[in-house]
């Protein structure tokens, strides 16, 4: 493992676009207990500025941080690359979007989902992605409510506060009431708590 990647730098340093030298070291150099995969990383991260168009590469550096290192940025950043790639698989798109929203980026994990529903032919993956942007969508609009919430408390000055009707909510931030995805209305319920109905069954 200790000798593999210092020998494979010589190979690309002879010939930079040699991909499989890149793809084979992320993988073979890395031992059992993920000895040598900061190495191994650093030869990834050289092949994909040498071969961006390849999305085994990000791809593999990405699985080495979910398996070795716990890095979440890393793992979304890889996995958010070989999905933006023309021959990746389209299930990488929802691998994607998971940690994309582990490092709460909903809104990009929901434009990947937005595209990958417009380009796959797949009818099961369509359904899943769907189902996916369902429900992050419903939490992106609860955010955006939540936060015209406490604007509207700040206004009152009143932590407490709470409007009879969620147009009330409606400022220069929040220019009109979204509706969930279901159709179904976001309500405030006896506690002040913002969803449409049944979205805590739902989550559960």
């Amino acid at each position: 493992f200790r000798l593999l990647v210092p020998f494979l730098e010589r190979v690309v340093a002879l010939d930079p676009l040699f991909d499989y030298a890149y793809r084979f070291g992320g993988v073979a150099a890395v031992g059992p207990q993920g000895e040598n995969v900061e190495d191994a990383n650093r030869l990834l991260e050289r092949g994909h500025r040498a071969r961006p168009d390849v999305w085994k590469i990000p791809y593999i550096r990405a699985s080495n941080c979910l398996q070795h290192t716990g890095d979440k940025a890393c793992m979304a950043e890889g996995f958010t690359a070989a999905a933006g790639l023309p021959e990746s698989p389209p299930w990488l798109g929802l691998l994607a979007s998971r940690h994309l929203k582990a490092e709460s980026r909903d809104t990009e994990a929901f434009e990947l989902l937005a595209r990958l529903v417009e380009n796959t032919d797949d009818p099961m993956l369509k359904l899943r992605v769907e189902e996916r942007l369902g429900t992050l969508q419903t939490e992106l609009d609860l955010k955006a409510l939540g936060e015209a919430l406490g604007r509207y408390r700040e206004r009152a000055a009143d932590a407490e506060a709470c409007p009879k009707e969620l147009s009330e909510l409606i400022d220069n931030r929040l220019t009109q009431i979204p509706r969930s995805p279901s159709g179904a209305p976001y309500e405030l319920d006896e506690t002040c708590k913002l969803g449409p109905p049944g979205f805590a069954e739902i989550l559960k």
